[in-house]
Protein backbone atom coordinates (compact mmCIF):
# COMPACT_ATOMS: atom_id res chain seq x y z
CA UNK A 1 0.00 0.00 0.00
CA UNK A 2 1.22 3.35 -1.21
CA UNK A 3 1.81 5.47 2.37
CA UNK A 4 -0.24 8.76 2.03
CA UNK A 5 0.90 12.17 1.83
CA UNK A 6 0.52 15.69 0.45
CA UNK A 7 1.05 15.69 -3.04
CA UNK A 8 3.54 18.27 -4.71
CA UNK A 9 2.37 22.17 -4.99
CA UNK A 10 3.70 23.34 -7.95
CA UNK A 11 4.01 26.98 -8.70
CA UNK A 12 5.36 27.97 -12.50
CA UNK A 13 7.27 31.16 -13.08
CA UNK A 14 6.09 33.03 -15.79
CA UNK A 15 7.68 34.92 -18.66
CA UNK A 16 9.02 38.44 -17.84
CA UNK A 17 8.64 40.59 -20.83
CA UNK A 18 6.84 44.17 -21.00
CA UNK A 19 6.83 47.07 -23.68
CA UNK A 20 9.14 49.91 -23.64
CA UNK A 21 11.56 47.94 -21.76
CA UNK A 22 15.23 48.64 -23.01
CA UNK A 23 17.20 46.23 -24.90
CA UNK A 24 19.54 45.27 -21.92
CA UNK A 25 16.31 44.89 -19.49
CA UNK A 26 15.34 42.44 -22.46
CA UNK A 27 18.55 40.73 -22.86
CA UNK A 28 18.63 40.38 -19.09
CA UNK A 29 14.88 38.44 -19.46
CA UNK A 30 16.24 36.02 -21.77
CA UNK A 31 19.15 34.83 -19.64
CA UNK A 32 16.86 34.04 -16.32
CA UNK A 33 14.25 32.69 -18.49
CA UNK A 34 17.10 30.34 -19.70
CA UNK A 35 18.23 29.45 -16.13
CA UNK A 36 14.58 29.24 -15.02
CA UNK A 37 14.05 26.22 -17.58
CA UNK A 38 17.12 24.75 -16.32
CA UNK A 39 15.92 24.97 -12.73
CA UNK A 40 18.22 27.33 -11.36
CA UNK A 41 17.62 29.35 -8.37
CA UNK A 42 14.02 26.85 -8.03
CA UNK A 43 13.48 26.35 -3.82
CA UNK A 44 13.45 22.50 -4.07
CA UNK A 45 14.71 21.76 -0.54
CA UNK A 46 12.65 19.16 1.50
CA UNK A 47 10.32 18.02 -1.31
CA UNK A 48 11.19 20.42 -4.35
CA UNK A 49 11.68 19.68 -7.74
CA UNK A 50 14.03 20.98 -10.84
CA UNK A 51 11.99 21.49 -13.37
CA UNK A 52 8.93 19.96 -14.73
CA UNK A 53 7.54 18.10 -17.82
CA UNK A 54 7.20 20.65 -20.88
CA UNK A 55 10.25 22.22 -19.25
CA UNK A 56 8.58 24.68 -16.96
CA UNK A 57 10.24 25.71 -13.69
CA UNK A 58 8.72 24.65 -10.84
CA UNK A 59 9.33 24.64 -7.09
CA UNK A 60 7.18 21.89 -5.25
CA UNK A 61 6.58 22.12 -0.88
CA UNK A 62 5.69 18.74 1.02
CA UNK A 63 5.23 19.39 4.63
CA UNK A 64 6.23 16.26 5.99
CA UNK A 65 9.21 16.04 4.41
CA UNK A 66 11.08 19.67 5.32
CA UNK A 67 12.56 19.91 8.68
CA UNK A 68 13.19 23.64 7.95
CA UNK A 69 12.79 26.79 5.99
CA UNK A 70 15.36 26.93 3.44
CA UNK A 71 16.37 29.39 0.42
CA UNK A 72 16.99 29.33 -2.91
CA UNK A 73 21.17 29.29 -2.44
CA UNK A 74 20.58 26.15 -0.35
CA UNK A 75 18.20 24.36 -2.36
CA UNK A 76 19.86 24.39 -5.72
CA UNK A 77 22.65 23.73 -3.86
CA UNK A 78 25.01 26.62 -3.41
CA UNK A 79 26.42 28.98 -5.90
CA UNK A 80 28.97 26.43 -7.22
CA UNK A 81 25.87 24.19 -8.18
CA UNK A 82 24.12 27.19 -9.89
CA UNK A 83 27.00 27.57 -11.99
CA UNK A 84 26.72 23.54 -12.77
CA UNK A 85 23.20 24.53 -14.02
CA UNK A 86 23.90 26.65 -16.08
CA UNK A 87 26.77 24.98 -17.75
CA UNK A 88 29.33 27.26 -15.90
CA UNK A 89 32.19 24.78 -15.37
CA UNK A 90 30.08 21.90 -14.17
CA UNK A 91 30.00 18.88 -15.82
CA UNK A 92 26.64 17.39 -14.73
CA UNK A 93 24.29 17.72 -17.67
CA UNK A 94 21.71 20.41 -18.58
CA UNK A 95 18.51 20.28 -16.51
CA UNK A 96 20.12 18.05 -13.07
CA UNK A 97 21.28 18.64 -9.82
CA UNK A 98 24.27 17.42 -10.02
CA UNK A 99 24.24 17.92 -5.61
CA UNK A 100 21.10 15.52 -5.49
CA UNK A 101 20.89 11.86 -4.59
CA UNK A 102 18.09 9.85 -4.45
CA UNK A 103 17.24 6.15 -3.38
CA UNK A 104 14.27 4.26 -4.26
CA UNK A 105 13.02 0.57 -3.81
CA UNK A 106 10.96 -0.10 -6.74
CA UNK A 107 8.72 -2.81 -5.42
CA UNK A 108 10.29 -5.76 -7.77
CA UNK A 109 8.44 -6.07 -11.48
CA UNK A 110 5.11 -5.10 -9.85
CA UNK A 111 2.46 -3.76 -11.98
CA UNK A 112 3.74 -0.18 -11.64
CA UNK A 113 4.56 1.90 -14.80
CA UNK A 114 7.63 2.66 -16.07
CA UNK A 115 6.54 5.82 -17.19
CA UNK A 116 4.67 6.59 -14.40
CA UNK A 117 8.05 5.72 -12.18
CA UNK A 118 9.92 8.14 -14.69
CA UNK A 119 7.73 10.93 -14.53
CA UNK A 120 8.02 11.18 -10.89
CA UNK A 121 11.79 11.07 -10.84
CA UNK A 122 11.99 13.52 -13.44
CA UNK A 123 10.36 15.85 -11.10
CA UNK A 124 13.03 16.10 -9.04
CA UNK A 125 15.84 15.39 -11.75
CA UNK A 126 18.88 13.97 -9.39
CA UNK A 127 22.28 13.54 -10.72
CA UNK A 128 22.21 10.35 -8.99
CA UNK A 129 19.89 7.38 -8.66
CA UNK A 130 19.79 4.51 -6.73
CA UNK A 131 17.26 1.62 -7.47
CA UNK A 132 16.46 -1.66 -5.41
CA UNK A 133 14.43 -4.23 -6.27
CA UNK A 134 15.00 -3.43 -9.62
CA UNK A 135 14.38 -5.91 -12.82
CA UNK A 136 16.74 -4.63 -15.46
CA UNK A 137 13.81 -4.61 -17.96
CA UNK A 138 12.25 -2.08 -15.67
CA UNK A 139 15.10 0.06 -15.49
CA UNK A 140 15.99 0.13 -18.68
CA UNK A 141 12.16 1.59 -19.44
CA UNK A 142 12.73 3.78 -17.18
CA UNK A 143 15.23 5.00 -18.13
CA UNK A 144 14.26 5.39 -21.83
CA UNK A 145 11.50 7.47 -20.13
CA UNK A 146 13.34 9.78 -18.67
CA UNK A 147 15.03 10.22 -22.48
CA UNK A 148 12.25 10.39 -24.68
CA UNK A 149 9.51 11.74 -22.78
CA UNK A 150 11.61 14.01 -19.89
CA UNK A 151 15.10 14.86 -21.97
CA UNK A 152 16.84 12.97 -19.04
CA UNK A 153 19.97 11.38 -20.49
CA UNK A 154 21.11 9.20 -17.91
CA UNK A 155 24.08 6.69 -17.84
CA UNK A 156 22.85 3.16 -16.25
CA UNK A 157 25.18 0.98 -14.35
CA UNK A 158 23.50 -2.41 -13.35
CA UNK A 159 23.84 -4.34 -9.54
CA UNK A 160 22.42 -7.48 -10.85
CA UNK A 161 22.65 -10.23 -7.46
CA UNK A 162 20.21 -13.26 -8.99
CA UNK A 163 19.09 -14.16 -12.83
CA UNK A 164 16.69 -16.49 -11.77
CA UNK A 165 14.59 -16.62 -15.11
CA UNK A 166 10.85 -15.54 -13.84
CA UNK A 167 12.16 -12.85 -11.28
CA UNK A 168 11.22 -10.24 -13.02
CA UNK A 169 7.25 -11.38 -14.39
CA UNK A 170 6.68 -13.95 -16.76
CA UNK A 171 8.97 -17.38 -17.29
CA UNK A 172 10.26 -16.04 -20.65
CA UNK A 173 12.04 -13.20 -19.68
CA UNK A 174 15.48 -11.79 -18.40
CA UNK A 175 15.81 -12.81 -14.57
CA UNK A 176 18.50 -10.00 -14.29
CA UNK A 177 17.35 -8.67 -10.67
CA UNK A 178 19.41 -6.81 -7.82
CA UNK A 179 19.82 -3.00 -7.61
CA UNK A 180 21.21 -0.06 -10.58
CA UNK A 181 21.88 3.32 -10.48
CA UNK A 182 21.24 6.40 -13.08
CA UNK A 183 23.94 8.88 -12.98
CA UNK A 184 23.98 11.97 -15.01
CA UNK A 185 27.34 11.93 -15.69
CA UNK A 186 29.01 8.54 -16.80
CA UNK A 187 30.29 6.62 -13.51
CA UNK A 188 33.36 4.77 -12.90
CA UNK A 189 35.29 2.15 -11.10
CA UNK A 190 31.82 -0.02 -10.65
CA UNK A 191 32.04 -2.85 -8.70
CA UNK A 192 29.12 -5.17 -7.97
CA UNK A 193 29.35 -7.61 -4.82
CA UNK A 194 27.35 -10.01 -3.24
CA UNK A 195 27.59 -10.27 0.61
CA UNK A 196 28.66 -13.50 1.74
CA UNK A 197 25.36 -14.00 3.37
CA UNK A 198 22.05 -13.54 1.40
CA UNK A 199 19.45 -14.50 3.43
CA UNK A 200 16.53 -15.99 1.49
CA UNK A 201 17.84 -14.42 -1.22
CA UNK A 202 20.90 -13.10 -2.66
CA UNK A 203 21.45 -9.45 -1.37
CA UNK A 204 24.65 -7.72 -1.97
CA UNK A 205 25.82 -3.99 -2.88
CA UNK A 206 27.15 -2.03 -6.13
CA UNK A 207 29.67 0.95 -6.03
CA UNK A 208 30.20 3.67 -8.61
CA UNK A 209 32.44 7.10 -8.35
CA UNK A 210 30.39 9.99 -10.22
CA UNK A 211 30.50 13.56 -9.62
CA UNK A 212 28.23 15.04 -7.01
CA UNK A 213 28.23 19.16 -7.19
CA UNK A 214 31.42 19.03 -8.97
CA UNK A 215 33.66 16.48 -6.73
CA UNK A 216 34.44 12.71 -6.86
CA UNK A 217 32.38 10.57 -4.59
CA UNK A 218 32.20 7.46 -4.21
CA UNK A 219 28.24 5.67 -4.36
CA UNK A 220 27.27 2.66 -2.61
CA UNK A 221 23.92 1.10 -3.36
CA UNK A 222 22.54 -2.31 -1.51
CA UNK A 223 19.31 -3.78 -0.50
CA UNK A 224 19.54 -5.78 2.98
CA UNK A 225 18.03 -9.45 3.83
CA UNK A 226 14.07 -8.57 4.72
CA UNK A 227 12.67 -10.14 7.56
CA UNK A 228 10.32 -13.09 6.94
CA UNK A 229 7.44 -14.86 9.14
CA UNK A 230 9.42 -16.84 11.68
CA UNK A 231 12.84 -15.95 10.55
CA UNK A 232 14.02 -12.14 11.53
CA UNK A 233 17.34 -12.62 9.86
CA UNK A 234 18.44 -10.26 12.16
CA UNK A 235 22.37 -11.74 12.02
CA UNK A 236 22.28 -11.67 8.37
CA UNK A 237 21.39 -7.73 8.50
CA UNK A 238 24.20 -7.46 10.75
CA UNK A 239 26.77 -9.22 8.87
CA UNK A 240 25.81 -7.36 5.26
CA UNK A 241 26.28 -4.03 7.42
CA UNK A 242 29.80 -5.00 8.71
CA UNK A 243 30.56 -5.73 5.03
CA UNK A 244 29.12 -2.64 3.53
CA UNK A 245 30.75 -0.41 6.23
CA UNK A 246 34.04 -2.28 5.82
CA UNK A 247 33.67 -1.21 1.73
CA UNK A 248 32.52 2.25 2.24
CA UNK A 249 34.74 3.32 5.07
CA UNK A 250 37.99 4.13 3.45
CA UNK A 251 36.62 6.46 1.15
CA UNK A 252 36.16 9.83 2.51
CA UNK A 253 33.65 10.91 0.26
CA UNK A 254 31.51 8.34 0.51
CA UNK A 255 27.59 8.04 0.05
CA UNK A 256 25.17 4.97 0.64
CA UNK A 257 21.99 4.57 -0.67
CA UNK A 258 19.91 1.72 0.06
CA UNK A 259 16.98 -0.09 1.92
CA UNK A 260 18.36 -1.76 4.64
CA UNK A 261 14.82 -3.69 5.98
CA UNK A 262 15.60 -2.71 9.69
CA UNK A 263 15.52 0.63 11.74
CA UNK A 264 17.94 3.39 12.18
CA UNK A 265 18.50 2.16 15.83
CA UNK A 266 18.50 -1.79 15.24
CA UNK A 267 20.93 -3.24 16.74
CA UNK A 268 22.36 -4.29 13.40
CA UNK A 269 23.01 -1.13 12.06
CA UNK A 270 25.42 -0.33 14.78
CA UNK A 271 28.59 -0.54 12.90
CA UNK A 272 27.41 2.19 10.20
CA UNK A 273 27.27 4.88 12.67
CA UNK A 274 30.47 5.52 14.04
CA UNK A 275 31.75 6.46 10.75
CA UNK A 276 28.17 7.61 8.24
CA UNK A 277 25.09 9.72 9.32
CA UNK A 278 21.64 9.88 7.40
CA UNK A 279 20.62 12.71 5.83
CA UNK A 280 17.50 12.82 7.86
CA UNK A 281 19.18 14.49 11.24
CA UNK A 282 16.57 12.58 13.47
CA UNK A 283 17.33 9.34 11.80
CA UNK A 284 20.20 7.86 13.73
CA UNK A 285 21.36 5.27 16.21
CA UNK A 286 19.17 6.85 19.09
CA UNK A 287 15.30 6.45 18.15
CA UNK A 288 13.48 9.81 17.66
CA UNK A 289 9.70 10.82 16.45
CA UNK A 290 10.72 13.38 14.23
CA UNK A 291 12.82 10.73 11.83
CA UNK A 292 10.63 10.38 8.87
CA UNK A 293 9.32 6.88 7.56
CA UNK A 294 9.44 5.76 3.85
CA UNK A 295 7.17 2.76 4.39
CA UNK A 296 3.69 1.89 5.26
CA UNK A 297 0.60 4.34 6.46
CA UNK A 298 0.53 6.39 9.60
CA UNK A 299 0.63 5.51 12.51
CA UNK A 300 2.35 2.57 11.23
CA UNK A 301 5.06 4.21 9.03
CA UNK A 302 8.64 3.08 9.08
CA UNK A 303 11.80 4.23 8.35
CA UNK A 304 13.83 1.44 6.12
CA UNK A 305 15.62 3.41 2.97
CA UNK A 306 18.33 4.92 3.91
CA UNK A 307 20.84 8.03 2.16
CA UNK A 308 23.96 7.40 4.51
CA UNK A 309 26.96 10.13 3.80
CA UNK A 310 30.19 9.96 5.42
CA UNK A 311 30.28 12.08 8.91
CA UNK A 312 32.59 14.93 8.21
CA UNK A 313 32.52 15.41 4.25
CA UNK A 314 29.26 17.37 3.56
CA UNK A 315 27.17 20.02 5.02
CA UNK A 316 23.50 19.34 6.61
CA UNK A 317 21.37 18.19 3.17
CA UNK A 318 18.04 19.38 2.41
CA UNK A 319 15.93 15.73 2.60
CA UNK A 320 12.90 14.85 0.86
CA UNK A 321 10.68 11.49 1.25
CA UNK A 322 7.87 11.75 -1.01
CA UNK A 323 4.24 10.00 -1.65
CA UNK A 324 5.29 7.11 -4.40
CA UNK A 325 1.43 8.08 -6.23
CA UNK A 326 0.76 4.06 -6.32
CA UNK A 327 3.83 3.22 -7.82
CA UNK A 328 6.09 1.34 -5.09
CA UNK A 329 5.53 0.47 -1.60
CA UNK A 330 8.32 2.52 -0.72
CA UNK A 331 8.94 6.69 -0.64
CA UNK A 332 11.14 7.88 -3.14
CA UNK A 333 13.98 10.09 -0.81
CA UNK A 334 15.98 12.54 -1.99
CA UNK A 335 19.17 15.02 -0.53
CA UNK A 336 20.72 17.80 -1.68
CA UNK A 337 24.74 17.26 -0.81
CA UNK A 338 27.52 19.84 -0.82
CA UNK A 339 30.82 17.80 -0.39
CA UNK A 340 33.25 20.01 2.11
CA UNK A 341 36.18 18.79 0.29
Amino acid sequence: MAPSSKKDRTTNSGEAGKKGRSRAVLSATAVAAALAVMGVGVAVTGGGNGGSDGGKAAASSEKESQHGKASAKEAAGSKDELRDMAGGGGRAPSGTFSNRVVTWNLHGPGHHSAYEQARQIAQYRPGVIGFQEACKTKVDRIARALKKVHKLDYHVTYGTVNRKRGQCGGIFKGGAYGQAMLTAAPAKDAVNTRYSRGGTEPRGYMAVTVPVAGKDVRVFNTHFAQKTEGDPQTEVRAQQARELEAAARPHNRAVVLGDFNTLPSSSELAPVWQHFADADPYCGAKPDARCQGTIGTPPQRKKLDFILLRRGAFNPPGVGVHDPQGQSDHSLVHADLKPLF
